[in-house]
């Protein structure tokens, strides 16, 4: 990833995380922005130099096109070191086309030979096609958390 991809990721990252914060209902929409800004920083706290993060873009291989992005982190979980893919968003005109199974069967490998056990990643509940996707590679719930809004 560039400094102009960088920049645009920095932008665009922390709103997106807010407003799926506030649409699953952790957070109201009038706090989203700052508490979405708040974590960015205190994750990327060195920007793409910061230890243990990788932000990555992913490129169609015929003509090295951005079509989407990939972050992740290794962190110890138990004894077992983990892999934790903290976003992969794909660029609308190129979902379904096999870019996001195609990046993290790269990143799974990637964190094989790093010594990770596993891959983990969030995702929130009303994204079906994700969820469809991660179930469909091998991915399988290990927390749900559900809600019933009473307002």
């Amino acid at each position: 990833m560039n400094e102009a991809e960088y920049a645009r990721f920095c932008e665009t990252e922390p709103a997106g995380y807010g407003a799926e914060m506030a649409a699953a209902g952790e957070w109201s929409a009038a706090e989203a922005p700052a508490r979405a800004q708040a974590e960015f920083e205190r994750l990327l706290p060195e920007g793409r130099a910061t230890p243990g993060h990788h932000v990555r873009t992913i490129r169609r291989a015929e003509d090295a096109a951005v079509v989407g992005l990939l972050w992740w982190s290794y962190r110890p979980a138990a004894a077992e070191t983990e892999c934790f893919i903290w976003d992969i968003a794909i660029d609308p005109a190129f979902r379904r086309r096999g870019y996001a199974s195609a990046a993290l069967a790269a990143l799974e490998a990637e964190a094989r030979d790093a010594g990770a056990l596993q891959v983990s990643l969030h995702v929130f509940g009303g994204n079906r096609g994700a969820i469809a996707l991660y179930e469909r590679i091998g991915y399988r719930s290990t927390h749900l958390k559900m809600s019933k809004p009473l307002r």
